[in-house]
């Protein structure tokens, strides 16, 4: 899989613990949701198509889970833009990473 670094996003933030609201649930996290929702639905109408994730509890997933919606959502109305997961990485740390594109 080739990935074009002027069309690939990253994501990576603190813990839902350390967010304002302290909790995934809370309020402030809504907001914050609505907001990655926003700006990954930008980018995705701006012609990004692989969205790297680290995979850890909080910003990381929230974003990831929004692509994946996104992309099921491109698969039900006919548009193939976003696949799905596609590559899971482990580093020399043991820790995961995911590409979605």
């Amino acid at each position: 899989m080739d990935i074009i670094r002027e069309k690939t996003a990253c994501f990576t933030g603190h813990r839902p613990e350390k967010l304002p609201g302290g909790s995934s649930d809370s309020p402030e996290a809504k907001v914050i949701k609505s907001m990655l929702y926003t700006e990954i639905t930008a980018a995705v109408n701006d012609g990004y198509d692989t969205f790297i994730t680290g995979m850890q509890r909080g910003i990381d997933l929230w974003a990831g889970e929004i692509v994946l919606s996104l992309a099921a959502d491109a698969q039900r109305n006919g548009i193939p833009r976003l696949g799905g997961v596609s590559e899971q990485k482990v580093g020399g740390n043991g820790a995961q990473g995911g590409i979605l594109n």
